[in-house]
């Protein structure tokens, strides 16, 4: 069975996320208890956002914003406790210490922040919108599961079974590669050629970019990525052993100065091989109105 493309946000979803975020409140109520401090009514809170991810499991939108509140409630916890251990005082009535005034301030700046950011992140949901808090470390984790998931749903509505195997193969061979040029990369200490070398990185993932939108272009595109990065980790690996000859003779130096002209070379033909691949992308879209153009006069206006 093919898979689609995630579900716009419904209200129903908008209205659990909003309470994920709003429960992180409860930290104030139940600091006014007498058993409870601010930072074990923050920890206590979590409880809220916990629940509503596994009650609500089947929305990943719901999930990711109970985690997110979660996660913001653990630092809310964590500023709170720091407070008295930062700024200690007595609690003699004849004892002045302006670490009481400093502790006062932190919590009324902590509170302002708390209340500032839940007002942001309520808004942001009520448009649809997924709310990350500063520092999330959970933010790129939830971006790589989006975009592989979307990848996951062109591929299968794209290609058959024996073609998603393929291209899935072929993306892993790619990835690997494109890892070695990335380490090869960071060995460079020249400034001309790890400009080069960068802008050939930017090219390459702009192209790849492009061609996971149209997974069968991507696999025939398999033997003009396969030799780009395999010449460019040969010649890096080259590069650098002769570079490490202390006494070049004119043999090397004329090899070594003719890298910095191949390197151009090849961003050139990644950027051509990209241009190819968009103006073929222009020519299927326009086919594919005419054929809407000619359909819609040929049905309804005969």
């Amino acid at each position: 069975m093919k898979e689609t493309l995630p579900a716009p946000i419904n209200k129903e979803e908008i209205v659990w996320a909003r309470y994920a975020h709003v429960s992180s409140l409860l930290t104030y109520i139940l600091a006014i208890t007498p058993f409870l401090h601010l930072h074990e009514g923050a920890i206590l809170s979590i409880i809220v956002p916990i629940f509503i991810s596994i009650f609500q499991r089947k929305s990943e939108y719901v999930v990711e914003q109970a985690i997110e509140a979660g996660y913001f409630q653990l630092l809310l916890a964590g500023m709170f406790w720091a407070v008295p251990e930062l700024f200690p005082y007595t609690n003699a009535v004849d004892s002045f210490n302006i670490f009481k005034l400093f502790r006062f301030i932190a919590y009324i700046g902590i509170g302002t922040v708390h209340f500032i950011t839940l007002g942001w992140s309520v808004i942001s949901i009520s448009y649809g919108k997924s709310y990350n808090h500063f520092l999330s470390p959970f933010k790129s984790i939830f971006t790589s599961l989006k975009k592989r998931k979307i990848e996951k749903s062109i591929v299968n509505s794209k290609l058959d079974d024996l073609s998603q195997k393929m291209y899935y193969d072929v993306k892993e061979s790619i990835e690997k590669k494109i890892e070695i040029f990335n380490k090869l990369k960071l060995q460079n200490s020249d400034s001309n050629i790890k400009q080069k070398l960068n802008k050939i990185n930017i090219s390459l993932s702009k192209l790849i970019d492009a061609l996971k939108n149209d997974p069968s272009e991507f696999i025939n595109s398999r033997h003009f990525l396969n030799y780009i990065l395999d010449s460019l980790s040969t010649i890096l690996q080259k590069y650098y052993e002769l570079n490490k000859i202390e006494v070049k003779d004119e043999t090397i130096k004329n090899s070594l100065h003719k890298v910095p002209s191949v390197l151009d070379s090849i961003g050139d033909s990644i950027d051509k091989y990209q241009q190819k691949i968009m103006e073929k992308t222009v020519m299927q879209l326009d086919t594919e109105i005419e054929v809407m153009k000619k359909t819609i006069d040929m049905e309804f206006f005969k």
